[in-house]
């Protein structure tokens, strides 16, 4: 078996190329990507009914909701707080629209570098990495995997009871879903979850851990432990737990 080449580099340089190694490593193809721009006529008449179940879901808890209120490309009043959103109001009809465009970008899109570059916008104006002219709404990975995996869940469901489809094609095109899911939240991760500083931090920690060390060996080559080393050892501890929390 042939063993294929990654540049890991290029994983957070080149967009299209990370998008391609994901793809290959999941397995979402060509065929994945007709069958759901195939599944447009089945699936457009759901989207309403999927974009409402799916701020219902972020309306039940406070921490996500609160997002909502973040500046994004609505010129509209904002409401002061989550007890004055209202699910009918013009900022939630504006939320609506923008997700409505996104499944209807989705189910006709050629998987070009322009709809690529569009999935990567979506991440990225969901972050809170510097990037002039691109509004955000700040949210943590943890909250926008959740609802990446309710997406899914809920259109899992909705293409599972349709009943125009034979068995394969129903099972392949629920598959082609999770995986283009999957390729979004990992997206959504770039922005997130900072990999590529991994090798800084191991760096920092291991240097850190040394210095440790070396004022062990200090303290113990004296007949008493000095309270200096002490406090040293466990700030020096401290700081790089917390670095690496930090990434």
């Amino acid at each position: 078996m042939t063993t294929i080449h990654i540049d890991r580099d290029r994983l957070y340089d080149d967009l299209v190329y990370r998008v391609d190694y994901i793809s290959a490593f999941i397995g979402f193809s060509e065929k994945d990507k007709q069958l759901i721009r195939d599944s447009a006529p089945v699936v457009e008449p759901l989207i309403p009914e999927i974009v409402d179940h799916f701020y219902e879901k972020i309306f039940s808890y406070d921490i996500v909701k609160v997002k909502l209120l973040s500046s994004t490309d609505y010129d509209g009043e904002i409401p002061d707080s989550i007890e004055d959103l209202d699910l009918s109001g013009p900022l939630m009809e504006f939320r609506r629209f923008m997700l409505t465009k996104y499944f209807n970008r989705l189910l006709n899109s050629q998987w070009d570098t322009a709809y690529l570059k569009y999935l990567d916008w979506v991440a990225r104006s969901h972050s809170k990495t510097p990037d002039e002219g691109v509004n955000k709404i700040d949210i943590e990975f943890v909250f926008l995997n959740g609802m990446m995996g309710y997406l899914d869940g809920i259109i899992t469901d909705a293409l599972s009871k349709i009943k125009e489809w034979d068995d394969d094609t129903r099972t392949n095109t629920i598959l082609a879903y999770n995986k283009f899911f999957y390729i979004q939240s990992d997206l959504f991760s770039k922005y997130q979850i900072l990999d590529d500083q991994r090798g800084v931090t191991d760096s920092i920690i291991s240097a850190k851990k040394s210095k440790v060390r070396s004022l062990s060996l200090e303290s113990a080559s004296s007949s008493k432990p000095t309270l200096l080393a002490v406090i040293a050892s466990s700030f020096i501890l401290g700081s790089a737990l917390a670095f690496a929390l930090k990434k």
